[in-house]
């Protein structure tokens, strides 16, 4: 095995601990992991031992006395493995080993990161609403974790490395961590395929739970094509199933269901009129989606706002079924009835509505930056498919400039506030889109070089601080828009993407 280049001293491993796949603590003149084990150290000379055979990764089939070995023996509780791990070998707070891990050990480091480096990201939120589902990972669920599928605890551990790689600077990501996510990734894609092919109840509710835990698991690293694929997929087992009514009764399901749901809507957002998805099950399914978005605790915007979101996508996707000969007035109408209910929400009343909303101001600043978004989202996106109608028809030019200025102020409080930074994304990419309008006069040039640089900045920041990729990739589709010189909607998002922040699911009730 070759030595990683670095600058500067660094620990080495033992050979015993390097072969296994195990963090050393690099004690001398043995480690303790071997002194624990009741083994000799081989030491850290730069001769590998002769007795040392390495194979090259996703070569083993099959391990015959590992499954014996679990047959015979409970697997440790994870109190008993936090016990018996030597205090020296244990991974800092906030760090996850660079290796591949049996499944219960790599669990257990995966449920370590998430209550240091996610839960902790996740406490903001109770700044603004009590939220019982923000917890940390308890021993009794990570012992009530390795009775779940493989794929299952597999799409945990990828959740916890992407969310690490994501915070770690460009040039620290080790090519063996990005080597690891993706190793656990595909295994966890094996195990969950190997599950559809063999379970007779493809549509059990574990399965459903496992396609869309991998859903959620791609759109939040940024994988603009596979996450098209989960989807697609997922409602034909909702089909067979009966459908979002049916499959929303079921315990431990909704909380999935309206993840899903919500970033399918999303993703429409940013996605060719021509290539949307789900647009008429979304519309079908409108009033339930309302009324889980106001009850879910980590969705944030507006309920009525997010509905108009749903009803822009159905418009965009009826523009481009008619046919040249079609009558379009009754789109035209409804896209400016949808308009008009936008700029027509009022906040205070929202904000009024929520009892048991802490901090009212900070309320006020979702609401204003939703609206403006999805009022952007409105002009912007319509205005495309509706060619025939010139921009002043369907609103003027200094509406869009006070719509873009007022959502740039709103933005610019929001990301210094932790408990509701997590939630700008989608508000920074709308305006990322305004900010490459070419039909903008001149004298404005300046104002949007400086919105252009702001949006850039926040999205790398916001990658880090929720820990996902979305928001460079977002970054990338924005920049590649602002050098083209062209101003459309669909020519910035020329296939389908699905940017999402930090995506939290309460999975207590998982059965």
């Amino acid at each position: 095995m070759s030595e990683p280049s670095t600058k500067g001293p660094r620990k080495r491993h033992c050979w015993e601990c390097r072969h296994r796949s195990l963090v050393c603590d690099s004690a001398r003149p043995g480690c303790r992991r071997c002194a624990t084990a009741g083994m000799a150290c081989p030491g850290y000379s730069g001769v590998k031992p002769s007795r040392y055979k390495w194979l090259a990764p996703g070569t083993v089939a099959a391990r015959p006395w590992k499954r014996q070995r679990q047959e015979t023996a409970p697997a440790p509780t994870a109190s008993a493995r936090r016990d018996a791990q030597p205090t020296g070998a244990r991974q800092s707070p906030g760090a996850l080993p660079l290796h591949v891990l049996p499944i219960e050990s790599i669990m257990f480091e995966a449920a370590q990161y998430f209550n240091t480096r996610i839960y902790t990201g996740l406490l903001p939120l109770t700044e603004l609403i009590s939220n019982p589902h923000v917890y940390p990972i308890s021993d009794a669920m990570l012992d009530r974790a390795q009775t779940r599928p493989q794929y299952l605890q597999l799409g945990v551990v990828c959740m916890a490395l992407g969310h690490y790689m994501a915070q770690l600077a460009d040039a620290s990501k080790p090519a063996a961590l990005i080597e690891r996510f993706y190793t656990y990734r595909g295994m966890a894609i094996r195990a969950l395929n190997s599950a559809l092919d063999h379970d007779q109840k493809a549509t059990h509710d574990i399965l459903l739970i496992g396609v869309m835990s991998h859903l959620l698991l791609d759109a939040q690293q940024g994988l603009p094509v596979t996450w098209r694929w989960h989807l697609q997929g997922l409602e034909k087992l909702m089909a067979l199933r009966g459908g979002i009514a049916e499959i929303s009764r079921a315990p431990g399901l909704e909380p999935f269901l309206v993840s899903v749901l919500s970033i399918g809507v999303i993703g429409n957002t940013t996605s060719p009129a021509s290539d949307l998805t789900l647009a008429d099950v979304h519309m079908d399914a409108i009033d339930y989606i309302i009324g889980c978005t106001a009850t879910s605790p980590f969705h944030m915007c507006p309920p009525s706002l997010f509905a108009n979101i749903v009803r822009i996508n159905h418009i965009r996707h009826q523009m481009t079924c008619l046919s040249p000969s079609s009558p379009a007035q009754t789109l035209y109408h409804d896209a400016g009835a949808v308009l008009s209910h936008i700029i027509g929400f009022d906040v205070a009343a929202w904000v009024f509505s929520k009892p048991a909303a802490k901090k009212p101001p900070l309320w006020q600043l979702v609401g204003r930056f939703f609206k403006g978004a999805t009022c952007l989202y409105c002009i912007l996106s319509l205005q495309d498919l509706v060619g025939v109608l010139s921009k002043s028809q369907l609103v003027p030019f200094n509406t869009l400039d006070t719509f873009v200025e007022q959502l740039s102020v709103d933005l610019a409080e929001a990301v210094q506030i932790p408990a509701i930074r997590q939630f700008t994304l989608w508000p920074l990419i709308v305006l990322g889109v305004a900010a490459g309008n070419c039909h903008r006069s001149s004298d404005t040039n300046a104002a949007v070089t400086d919105v252009r640089a702001f949006v850039s900045a926040q999205l790398v920041g916001l990658s880090r601080d929720v820990g996902t990729f979305s928001p460079l990739v977002a970054k990338g589709v924005l920049e590649r828009f602002w050098s083209s010189g062209k101003n459309t909607w669909d020519s910035c998002f020329d296939k389908p993407y699905i940017f999402t922040s930090r995506l939290a699911v309460d999975t207590n009730g998982v059965p």
